[in-house]
């Protein structure tokens, strides 16, 4: 995704609708400290703002865009996949937690590093007597579903919504204002490659070719992603449901039932009732 004039093309797997969100924190500069009200990652242990535990179950938020490397926990406008390893790891590994519980309430975000800690995740639980469920806030769409599909069980309220199971790479041209302004931008460069997608002269078919080929491929990891986890889970969704879905963001009371059928979430089920229903299997009852 085009951030800024000259910034690096990014895929981003985020619903449609958000990806300003994701262009605007990437454009900001990173701040000097940690913002107010959150932990650095460094500074951060059990039970000192990793997580919280409840009932023996550790919280970990999936809040706001997502991107590969954050620093710090504790925002409601954007989770690191750094920090979130950081964290599961230490639910797995903390005698105090019996669960793990993925709050999730995310668009999306970057699609760089998330199939990396979805596979992680799916290895990180076989390997543990633990389980790490999703539990969605309100919605789970695109590199947030692909983290909450990775865990044993996910649900969904009945006005949420999950999904968006896509890829997209958005670029930015400039070349029709900047030739009204009567400004001309000349490239010298070596390379035949070395200014494709610059935001200063119109896509070339080749370019946009090359890039749907790749962005094709990361989908294709994505639905892989997808099936993996909801195999682990019990559910039966092939890599090709996942791709038939054409990234469409089931939501409502209609699509989050139609998730559930599909296979794409476990239970339509408010956040409340799925910690007590996930309390409530702990010791055998319904």
């Amino acid at each position: 995704m085009q951030t800024l004039p000259g910034a690096a093309i990014i895929q981003a797997a985020i619903a449609p609708g958000h990806e300003g969100e994701l262009v605007s924190f990437l454009s900001a500069a990173m701040p000097s400290k940690v913002p107010e009200g959150c932990v650095a990652l460094c500074d951060a242990a059990p039970g000192a703002g990793l997580y919280d535990v409840m009932e023996g179950v550790a919280v970990i938020g999936v809040l706001g865009v997502l991107v590969r490397s954050l620093g710090y926990i504790g925002s409601s406008w954007a989770t690191g996949y750094d920090c979130l390893r950081v964290q599961i790891q230490a639910a797995l590994s903390d005698p105090a937690v019996q669960d793990v519980a993925l709050y999730v309430d995310s668009p999306g975000g970057e699609a760089a590093g998330c199939f990396e800690l979805a596979a992680w995740m799916r290895e990180a639980q076989q390997a543990s007597t633990k389980r790490v469920v999703a539990i969605v806030g309100n919605y789970a769409y695109s590199a947030a579903y692909a983290l909450a599909s990775s865990t044993s069980s996910l649900s969904v309220p009945q006005l949420g919504g999950v999904g968006s199971i896509g890829v997209v790479i958005a670029h930015v041209s400039y070349a029709g204002m900047l030739e009204k302004m009567g400004i001309a931008v000349n490239f010298v460069f070596s390379g035949s490659h070395k200014v494709d997608g610059n935001p200063y002269q119109d896509l070339p078919q080749a370019v946009r070719d090359r890039w749907t080929a790749n962005i094709d491929a990361t989908r294709r990891l994505f639905c892989d992603s997808v099936a993996a986890g909801r195999a682990a889970a019990g559910a039966t969704l092939t890599s090709d449901d996942a791709w038939a879905t054409e990234a469409l963001c089931f939501s409502g009371l209609l699509g989050t039932a139609e998730a559930v059928s599909k296979g794409l979430a476990d239970a339509v089920m408010s956040p409340d009732d799925a910690f007590k229903a996930l309390i409530a299997s702990r010791s055998g009852r319904t």
